[in-house]
C-alpha cells in the first residue's frame, strides 16, 4: 500500500519553534537595548526644545524665566508648565534665563540609563 501522509510531524514542528525562540532570544535584547536608546535620545530632544523655548521666550518678553529641574522632570516657573521624562533624572537645580535670553548656568546635569551626563546650555 501506498502511504500518502503528508504534513509535518510533532516532532518537526516542536523543532522549528525551539530553533524560533532560541533565535528570538538572542535578538530581543539588542532590540531593547535599541529602543532604549532611541528613547533616551528623544527625551534628551526634548529637554533641548524647553531649554530653547524658555530662552527665546525670555529674550523676547524681556523678562527673567526661572526653570526648575528636580527628580525625573522640569518646572518653568510663571507658566504652570511641568514636563515629565521617562529615562532622565535631575539632581535639584534652578537655572535662571534673564532678559537677555542667557542663563545663569553653563551646563545642566543629568543621569541617564544610570549615567552621569551634562547638557550644555549656551548650545
Amino acid at each position: 500500500m501506498n502511504n500518502t501522509n503528508s504534513g509535518f510531524t510533532l516532532i518537526e514542528l516542536m523543532v522549528v519553534l525551539i530553533i524560533i525562540s532560541l533565535a528570538a532570544s538572542l535578538v530581543s535584547p539588542r532590540v531593547m537595548n535599541i529602543y532604549d536608546k532611541v528613547m533616551l535620545h528623544a527625551e534628551e530632544q526634548k529637554l533641548q526644545d524647553c531649554l530653547v523655548g524658555v530662552k527665546n521666550r525670555s529674550f523676547i518678553r524681556q523678562v527673567p524665566i526661572r526653570m526648575v529641574f528636580k527628580d525625573n522632570g522640569l518646572t518653568i516657573e510663571g507658566e504652570a508648565a511641568t514636563v515629565k521624562f521617562q529615562k532622565i533624572t535631575f539632581s535639584p537645580l534652578v537655572v535662571t534665563f534673564n532678559g537677555n535670553g542667557f542663563s545663569d548656568t553653563r551646563e545642566i546635569p543629568y543621569q541617564a540609563l544610570g549615567i552621569g551626563k551634562l547638557f550644555n546650555v549656551s548650545d
